[in-house]
């Protein structure tokens, strides 16, 4: 049995937990921001479940390089359940990040570079 200290106690380490993962992706987009000129940003998300990482790194690059309009940026989140990939897409697309994050239901180990390639290219997404 679980007690309410117990869910009370997951609750607020989550959320501590998120905030320190949002601090991070912070800091490290606006390195990967500041040393590269580079006109295309790629994320790899590998088990996004809900997308909450993903989201995070799409709206702190987006937030990071709001100077640099050209910027194309691109979070790809793998997600092998495919119900749980159904609701990433749901909950992505209500955050309106659909234009920045693609979902795909893979296991990571299914995965390479020309793989992730040629399924972007089934789903009319350029991955130049």
């Amino acid at each position: 049995m679980i007690s309410e200290f117990n869910c009370i106690y997951g609750v607020k380490n989550g959320c501590l937990r998120n905030q320190l993962y949002e601090k991070a992706i912070q800091k490290a987009t606006q390195i990967i921001l500041c040393e590269n000129t580079l006109s295309k940003i790629q994320v790899l998300d590998i088990g996004a479940g809900t997308g909450l990482l993903g989201m995070i790194a799409a709206r702190a690059l987006l937030q990071n390089s709001n100077q640099d309009q050209n910027r194309n940026i691109q979070i790809i989140s793998l997600e092998m359940a495919s119900a749980m990939s159904r609701i990433t897409r749901h909950i992505i697309q209500c955050n309106q990040l659909h234009n920045q994050i693609q979902i795909l239901p893979y296991h990571s180990c299914e995965c390479n570079f020309n793989f992730l390639n040629e399924q972007k290219k089934c789903m009319n997404v350029d991955m130049k």
